[in-house]
């Protein structure tokens, strides 16, 4: 893919050190991407491939829920769309969690 623009999603975490990191990642690859943060419907739309960064897992996903950006996250991912989570980014993504006190699956939404 030429020129790819990779989102960071941008509601809540370690926003700035992913848009970092992922200019660097492209300047040593001499890949002439772009990173953007995204927050709304019509930017996660605009993206070739997403990261969700670390931060606190229920407000990434409250916050996602209310500006229906999960939704479109997640029709975008099993439509294809290359995506990194990390830390509070991979809890999201996940099927199941299990609590380690329990070891029993926890749902999320």
């Amino acid at each position: 893919m030429k020129n790819p623009t990779i989102g960071v999603l941008a509601l809540q975490g370690a926003i700035e050190e992913h848009v970092a990191m992922t200019k660097l990642a492209f300047k040593e690859m001499g890949v002439e991407g772009h990173v953007r943060q995204v927050k709304s419907v019509e930017e996660v739309n605009a993206i070739h491939g997403l990261i969700i960064p670390g931060g606190e897992s229920t407000v990434i996903g409250r916050l996602s829920s209310l500006n229906q950006t999960l939704q479109v996250v997640k029709k975008r991912i099993y439509d294809g769309m290359p995506v990194l989570g990390t830390c509070a980014g991979l809890v999201l993504l996940a099927k199941k969690v299990y609590d380690r006190v329990r070891e029993k699956p926890v749902k999320l939404r």
